[in-house]
């Protein structure tokens, strides 16, 4: 396993994890975790895929660039991944609570 795949299940269960926070924190019952779960998966699997997908496009773009530069390149891609992996769980949070709110103020 390399670090770049280490980053991917942490994008995942990282979305899993704010998400199910969200839902403990809203008081949103089974259903609240059942749809927590199910957003936090897509958001976490959606990421994931859509990073391995950007950096199998910049490792077959800079193929014929000199080392230094690869190295550059996914340095710069591991830092935007870093930065991302904690906006994506925040967003995903945010997203659980704006759907679960309506649910338990009704009830």
């Amino acid at each position: 396993m390399t670090l770049w795949h280490l980053l991917l299940a942490l994008n995942i269960s990282f979305a899993l994890g704010c998400g199910l926070g969200a839902a403990h924190l809203e008081k949103g019952g089974v259903p609240g975790y059942v749809i927590a779960t199910c957003v936090s998966l897509l958001i976490g699997v959606g990421g994931s895929w859509l990073t391995h997908e950007i950096g199998r496009r910049v490792y077959v773009g800079t193929r014929e660039y000199p080392e230094a530069k690869q190295d550059r390149a996914f340095r710069l891609l591991y830092v935007a991944f870093c930065c991302y992996i904690p906006l994506a769980g925040l967003l995903n949070g945010e997203l659980i609570v704006l759907l679960l709110r309506p649910a338990w103020l009704r009830g």
